[in-house]
């Protein structure tokens, strides 16, 4: 505990009074983010005395290297390590003060945003947003169970969550404030870790999906209004269309929304996001989309997603098939067709079939069973009995032949040389009808 005292001290130095670097931000949060990875070096740093400084004074006022425009990237890196740490208590009251400044900041900007957009906007400094969003994103990310991720969401909606759309009404034509807005979104609705589990009656996961909706659609009519008239293609337009993309299909993989309840209700958030979705795609060319690998990534994500969602809309409709049901009927039918009961099915069936007790295993009979003694293993009683009788002379039979050694008491009675495979050199006359039969037959008297 010493040393990692003396290592942290070094970190919190290098974070108040070289901020200006940002490469040496960057190696210091590197550090201190690989101490706080681990579980029990985590449970360690959370009883040294400059890890609870650094929960209970974690503003610009205490390390200046937050209100450096450089250092905005290194700002998710800082508060998810803290919010790391913080999060292996789990303790609402701890988490209610680490966040304290924060709430201050959202009061702010909320009392600001009260009026129009335009007032927004020059009331409120543009790196102030940045910085918010990028602190959040940090905290959202560090959230890896049902517990923490409930604290975070219950902080934030549905007392913030307006602010995210007037910000983003007020900053829309600005890459640097809606880039960080929206990976913000992307991250808050990802499901990792199965985090975002609500209860079966809760409207949580419906709610936040709207959220979602209602973000993607003011970006949306922003880019499309605003056409190919940018200075820089990819900052202005590909990389908020792919983020936008990107926050769309974990919304929809989450498998915590049911989507049947807006066309029930006639809600039109999951019709507007799919078409804003779709019209954003289509304003840009294939070669583009081809070309950047981050914007393909978030396309074929969600062409993945959708083309899951159709098959599993489609089969909840027509209803399961049968395996032998991929083949087309023998006379010309275009139609899928399920097969006949008097043809034979193909072997693999049989042998599949066989092994789940669907199939009579009593000896020269292969007949499905009837519904009615799926739990046995034969289809008729004189099979049962036929099988074993069959059994019994086997048994019997490779007794009598077997050597005996040793004390004998009874019949039943026999050494371990008499089980020896060498004597069991002749198949069962059951064999006979088949060998596939015969040779399981066989397999399960010699272990019976």
């Amino acid at each position: 505990p010493a040393v990692l005292n003396v290592m942290l001290a070094k970190v919190a130095k290098n974070l108040q009074v070289y901020g200006s670097s940002e490469q040496l931000v960057h190696l210091t949060l590197t550090l201190f983010q690989d101490l706080a990875a681990g579980y029990m070096s985590g449970k360690l740093l959370m009883k040294l005395d400059c890890v609870a400084f650094l929960l209970g004074h974690h503003t610009s006022e205490y390390y200046a290297f937050l209100d450096h425009p450089a250092n905005t990237r290194n700002r998710t890196t800082f508060y998810s390590t803290l919010a790391r740490l913080l999060f292996m208590d789990e303790t609402p009251l701890r988490f209610r003060a680490f966040v304290a400044p924060i709430n201050t900041v959202l009061s702010g900007i909320a009392s600001a945003a009260a009026g129009t957009p335009q007032s927004l906007r020059a009331s409120v400094p543009k790196n102030l947003v940045i910085g918010l969003f990028r602190d959040l994103r940090g905290i959202a990310a560090a959230t890896n169970s049902r517990r923490t991720y409930s604290l975070v969401f219950d902080w934030l909606y549905p007392t913030y969550f307006p602010l995210i759309n007037k910000c983003l009404q007020a900053w829309a034509d600005c890459p640097d404030v809606t880039t960080p807005l929206l990976k913000f979104m992307a991250e808050f609705v990802f499901n990792k870790s199965t985090r975002l589990t609500f209860d079966a009656s809760s409207p949580n996961g419906i709610l936040l999906f709207r959220e979602v909706s209602s973000v993607l659609v003011a970006y949306g009519k922003h880019v499309l209004s605003a056409g190919n008239a940018v200075p820089n293609a990819y900052e202005y337009r590909y990389k908020g269309i792919w983020v936008c993309l990107l926050m769309l299909a974990r919304a929809m993989s989450g498998n915590y929304v049911n989507f049947g309840v807006f066309d029930l209700y006639g809600d039109p958030a999951l019709k507007d996001a799919l078409d804003t979705a779709l019209r954003l795609v289509l304003s840009v060319p294939l070669a583009d989309i081809l070309g950047f690998r981050k914007l393909s990534r978030a396309y074929f994500s969600l062409v993945r997603c959708w083309r899951t969602r159709t098959l599993a809309r489609w089969r909840s409709r027509t209803g399961p098939r049968s395996p032998s049901c991929s083949r087309r009927s023998r006379r010309g039918s275009s139609r899928w067709t399920w097969p006949s009961p008097r043809r034979a099915p193909p072997r693999w069936t049989r042998w599949r079939a066989s092994t789940s007790a669907r199939w009579c295993r009593g000896p020269r009979c292969r007949r499905p069973l009837p519904a009615r003694r799926r739990s046995r293993t034969t289809c008729a009683p004189r099979h049962t009995s036929s099988l074993r009788s069959s059994r019994h002379c086997l048994r019997w039979s490779s007794l009598r032949s077997a050597p005996t050694s040793g004390h004998s008491h009874g019949p039943c009675s026999h050494s371990s040389s008499s089980m020896r495979p060498s004597t069991m050199t002749s198949r069962p006359r059951s064999s006979r009808a088949s060998p596939r039969s015969g040779r399981r037959t066989w397999r399960r008297a010699w272990t019976a």
